[in-house]
């Protein structure tokens, strides 16, 4: 068992909304769940003040971030990192990446792959600007007018890469 694991966006969101509406039907009032003492400082929407009230500002912990991008700019996990003391595992399927990471993110174990159902497999990454995706229909909607770039990325299983990263325990 690896224990708890601290997956970020999307993962980390529907499990905090999960916890937040079970802590709701158990308790006689409802709790007002105040994010105001904390100023954002580098998440790109909210998701650094859910995790960190969620957290406590518990330190020392270990995360895995899929779909990091940028080392800092809009990070999920470069507050975690450089402020509480965590390490963990970015996974992001632009290969560009890797070198501010590798600069920057020294706690932070870089992976270069879009994680899937598979591993080993290759997959088209489209992308346009800041915004990249499997699925080009979706790139198309969201920015009709831009040019998009393709490139083939190897998959691999959340699991296998947690192997290959050598986490064994969270």
């Amino acid at each position: 068992s690896r224990g708890t694991v601290l997956v970020t966006r999307q993962l980390a969101l529907a499990a905090l909304a999960s916890a937040f509406s079970l802590a709701a039907s158990v308790q006689a009032e409802p709790r007002v769940w105040d994010l105001t003492p904390h100023e954002k400082r580098y998440s790109q929407f909210n998701e650094e003040l859910v995790i960190r009230h969620f957290l406590n500002e518990r330190r020392d912990g270990v995360f895995v971030d899929v779909g990091c991008y940028h080392w800092k700019q809009d990070s999920t996990t470069y507050y975690l990192e450089a402020h509480l003391g965590w390490s963990g595992v970015g996974i992001d399927a632009l290969p560009w990446l890797r070198a501010g990471y590798e600069k920057n993110r020294k706690a932070t174990r870089f992976f270069n792959h879009i994680v899937s159902d598979t591993s080993g497999g290759k997959q088209t990454l489209f992308s346009a600007g800041p915004l990249s995706s499997t699925d080009e229909e979706r790139i198309e909607a969201w920015l009709p007018d831009q040019k998009r770039k393709s490139i083939e990325v190897e998959t691999i299983t959340l699991d296998d890469l947690l192997d290959r990263a050598g986490v064994t325990k969270i």
